[in-house]
């Protein structure tokens, strides 16, 4: 068994607001040769907890888990069809177009890991005509992104090569197809501590240099999205206040914004809801929102006008996503945390379209040029499948027929309990009858409550590993702080409320025992990023709840979140340490400080080293005071840092599979199965 590691200690505080703050592993933020020794240090303890042999098996049946292959949504540009092709045996992934979207033998176009090992790209856009193609290749699971650019035509990539790109989720271009928009972070805003400044947006003509390029957006506060460019020529551009639902929107004419002779326009800057652009009719814009409507709804915007309400908000559910399909506009509308779809028209209003259970939207796509959209829909005994939504018919029909789970005794249903004051709290409980292990079998714990994203059904290759393999039972908690009931819901436990959260988990945990579903020594807290968060927060406040807990990617200093990368982006969802009131709740709320000395479940923290989002100090400083703290705890307390990947975005299969079966084989060592 190797040494427990013991490193250095500082007595180092900070003091603000009169509130000393102890922070002895400060140290461990700067990525040095001591900082290094100590991870290598706990990862050779955590090793000493993972047998090889169970790390093996458990690899194999996560690689069983995946589809031999998955589709993305296609993209209608011009005459053609893109879409993305992942080989999940050969850890390969494609990009193909044709000018038929079910096309069997589409042209290939080329292979992302052609770039190199461990390259992925999430984000693309073409040109109108669907001739070039362009996205953002990331490395290692990293964030950044190394922006290229395919010929179809000429079967080649361009020697145009853009860096320093992040967060560009799609690549508008000009009408002449000429260039496109994209986010760059220069150099001069990455600072020294690893944190960031702002984004800026550039244009970048084909065929040039980089340094060539226009800036088109630099501000200090907002996020920026350039949204579309209409077909007279107008580009449509939102900016966000970090995480907040409080948007700017404005327009400009594309050539005169490239040139220097124009500046955007203001359509709304107040900066009090949400805008997503969904199409240009004339000189008539479409929207998404959450102006006064706070499930969202659909609005129109004229110069003459101003906006009026096109799709009222729902009565009951919560948009989500939306897109033009000719001349209706696809709705993707949260029900109780899963995706029902319909089709709104002037004509027929709203349209349901077929139900396809309890699932969700991964993807989706649409043009006002084509009648036909697209949905990647998935759930959590369901492979990622494309559907062709037909717009004039209103039905959906698979694009491909993807592989079927051969198990036909899988149960998910939806129950509910009442929190701590009495609000009732949805579950998603999910099982195969043949697999489940006699009482009591493990339970893996799962929620987010955060960010206003909502924790809907999907496919995740490590749950559908844990309910075969272990015969476990998977439930995944809908707690205040995500987006499953609009913005209320999100609002009722965001920024210094965050607690409110947390309760819900842990009301979660209590009804997981006395529904009788297991007992406390078989329930596994996980939670990924914020949701790492919340699982170490609720372990520290009541480790009683839980027999092991995997807390991923976690942000465990809160009074410093703001310090590293993109952080100070997320005062909107955390509160801002440079007010007092906030520092006060973020301090007393920081797992990492209010580690206390006390009989903890098992304890796996994981970070990785290419993550760029939270970075490996949270984990690292967390896991060192935990132990400090409790060197004599029965149970584990482990650490993992993961090599050559990142956050959750840009992992290629065998990440996942190197990542899932650690954590499995942890989960059964734990629990003694």
């Amino acid at each position: 068994m190797p040494s427990v590691p013991k490193p250095r200690r500082s007595s180092f505080v900070e003091e603000k607001f009169g509130i000393k703050v102890h922070d002895p592993y400060r140290w461990m933020e700067k990525d040095t040769e001591e900082t290094k020794e100590y991870v290598e240090s706990h990862n050779r303890l955590t090793d000493s907890y993972l047998p090889k042999s169970l790390i093996e098996h458990y690899a194999a049946k996560v690689e069983e888990s995946f589809p031999k292959i998955t589709y993305g949504a296609p993209r209608k540009y011009g005459e053609y069809y893109w879409w993305k092709v992942t080989d999940h045996v050969l850890d390969a992934n494609y990009f193909v177009r044709s000018k038929s979207y079910s096309d069997p033998k589409p042209q290939t176009c080329f292979k992302v890991e052609d770039f190199g090992v461990n390259k992925s790209c999430e984000f693309f856009d073409c040109d109108h005509t669907g001739r070039y193609w362009v996205g953002g290749v990331q490395t290692n699971g990293s964030d950044w992104q190394e922006v290229r650019i395919f010929d179809a035509e000429e079967e080649k990539f361009l020697d145009d090569k853009l860096t320093d790109v992040k967060f560009t989720f799609r690549y508008p271009f000009t009408n002449e197809n000429a260039g496109f928009f994209y986010h760059k972070l220069p150099g001069n805003q990455q600072g020294s501590n690893g944190s960031y400044g702002s984004l800026t947006v550039y244009y970048h003509r084909l065929h040039t240099q980089q340094s060539e390029d226009v800036l088109i957006w630099s501000d200090e506060v907002d996020f920026p999205i350039a949204e579309c460019i209409t077909d007279d020529g107008q580009i449509v551009f939102t900016a966000s206040v970090g995480v907040d639902p409080e948007f700017k929107v404005f327009h400009a004419e594309v050539d005169s914004l490239i040139a220097g002779t124009a500046k955007f326009e203001a359509i709304d800057d107040s900066s009090t809801c949400s805008y997503f652009f969904l199409k240009a009719v004339g000189d008539k814009y479409y929207f998404q929102t959450n102006k006064n409507s706070p499930r969202n709804c659909i609005i129109s915007w004229t110069k003459e006008d101003g906006f009026e309400t096109v799709v009222s908000e729902h009565e009951e559910d919560t948009l989500k996503y939306s897109v033009a399909v000719g001349n209706k506009i696809m709705l993707m509308y949260m029900h109780d945390a899963a995706d029902v779809i319909r089709l709104w028209s002037p004509e027929d209003g709203l349209v349901d379209v077929p139900d396809t259970g309890f699932s969700s939207v991964r993807l989706y796509s649409g043009s006002i040029k084509d009648h036909v959209g697209f949905l990647e829909l998935e759930g959590y005994d369901s492979h990622p499948t494309v559907y062709a939504i037909d717009s004039t018919t209103n039905t959906a029909a698979k694009v491909r027929q993807q592989e079927e789970s051969e198990d036909s005794d899988f149960v998910c249903e939806r129950v509910s309990f009442p929190s701590f004051d009495g609000v009732e709290i949805g579950m998603f409980v999910s099982y195969y009858k043949s697999k489940r292990r006699e009482h009591p079998p493990p339970v893996l714990l799962h929620a987010y409550g955060g960010f206003n994203v909502p924790e809907e059904p999907r496919y995740e290759p490590l749950w559908t590993t844990f309910l075969k393999e272990l015969g476990g039972v998977l439930c995944v908690v809908n707690i205040r702080g995500g987006g499953e009931y609009g913005l209320a819901w999100w609002e009722a436990a965001r920024g210094i409320k965050r607690q409110i959260g947390w309760n819900d988990y842990k009301a979660g945990a209590k009804f997981v025992v006395s529904s009788g579903i297991t007992t406390r020594d078989y329930i596994v807290a996980n939670g990924i990023s914020n949701g790492g968060l919340l699982v170490s927060g609720c372990t520290m406040q009541n480790p009683e709840l839980f027999g092991c807990v995997i807390s991923d990617v976690g942000i465990h200093d809160l009074p410093r979140f703001d310090q590293f990368t993109f952080g100070h982006l997320w005062k909107g969802e955390y509160g801002d340490p440079s007010k007092e009131e906030d520092y006060k709740i973020l301090t007393a709320l920081s797992p990492y400080h209010n580690v206390k000395t006390q009989e903890l479940p098992s304890l796996l923290f994981t970070t990785a080293d290419n993550d760029d989002r939270v970075v490996p100090a949270h984990s690292l400083k967390m896991a060192a005071e935990v132990l400090y703290k409790n060197p004599q705890n029965k149970r584990p307390i482990a650490l993992r840092m993961f090599k050559g990947t990142g956050h959750m975005m840009g992992k290629t299969t065998q990440m996942i599979v190197y990542e899932s079966s650690e954590k499995l084989a942890f989960i059964h060592t734990q629990l003694g199965l």
